[in-house]
């Protein structure tokens, strides 16, 4: 009677243990992160899974074992940069500043198909581009989180476009954004006399807004670019646009 009621005790001790232990793994229970009156389970599509409940056995010496963590296969695990083969990267060191090496690379990069455009990055920055989100609703756009400066000035977002059907790049893009309106004024003065130096005046400059100037250069070979600043109080926005528009049709 005693090992017939201990059996029992022991198989509901068990139903319990599982019965809280699934609450907490399907996500029962009140989770203190959860927004007063949101339901997070809207919209989720919810499947049955089957849970291992296998028991590791103990090390008698008292180790304590170490989990292996699976690798995600889509972030590279070597972060080597690739060359960018036979493509010619430019040398900082062959331009009078940095805004016109920039330029070079634009110059050099489009053309090219996305992945060479990529590595031609990779190559200039030494870093490694992974990509955030793509957009092929019109064009095959990629766009990234970046850390990268030109000319000393540290530019945040990046996104490349190319035909569909050529697979082409015809469009660089980076842009920075602050919280606070005097970088992105200052960096978009410090530019527009470089590429004035370099270029001449701009082909449209456009200053009429109080919180907002944008300018329009023809570069070489049918190339061009343009800069563009947002400021308002706490905050400022800077673009600067290389295009080859003749590779878009």
């Amino acid at each position: 009677m005693g090992k017939a009621f201990r059996l029992i005790s022991s198989v509901m001790t068990l139903a319990i243990v599982v019965s809280v232990s699934g609450c907490s793994i399907l996500g029962g229970g009140n989770d203190p992160r959860k927004g007063k009156g949101v339901n997070q389970a809207d919209g989720i599509k919810q499947e049955w899974v089957n849970i291992d409940f296998t028991m590791t056995p103990v090390d008698p010496t008292g180790t304590i074992p170490t989990a292996s963590v699976p690798t995600d296969p889509t972030v590279p695990t070597d972060l080597t940069v690739a060359p960018a083969g036979n493509v010619s990267v430019p040398d900082k060191n062959d331009y009078a500043n940095e805004v016109e090496a920039w330029l070079a690379l634009c110059s050099a990069i489009v053309g090219n198909d996305l992945k060479t455009a990529e590595a031609m990055i990779n190559e200039y920055f030494g870093i490694f581009l992974v990509v955030r989100e793509t957009n092929d609703s019109s064009y095959d756009t990629r766009f990234y989180d970046v850390n990268i400066t030109v000319d000393d000035v540290v530019f945040d977002s990046l996104y490349i476009s190319a035909n569909k059907d050529s697979g082409k790049v015809f469009q660089v893009n980076i842009s920075l954004y602050r919280d606070d309106d005097n970088p992105g004024l200052q960096v978009y003065k410090d530019f527009y006399n470089k590429i004035v130096d370099r270029y001449g005046a701009p082909e449209t400059d456009m200053d009429e807004d109080e919180d907002f100037l944008y300018s329009f250069y023809a570069l070489d070979n049918g190339c061009s670019c343009n800069i563009n600043v947002y400021y308002v109080p706490g905050y400022s926005s800077f673009t600067f646009d290389f295009e080859d528009y003749s590779l878009i049709y």
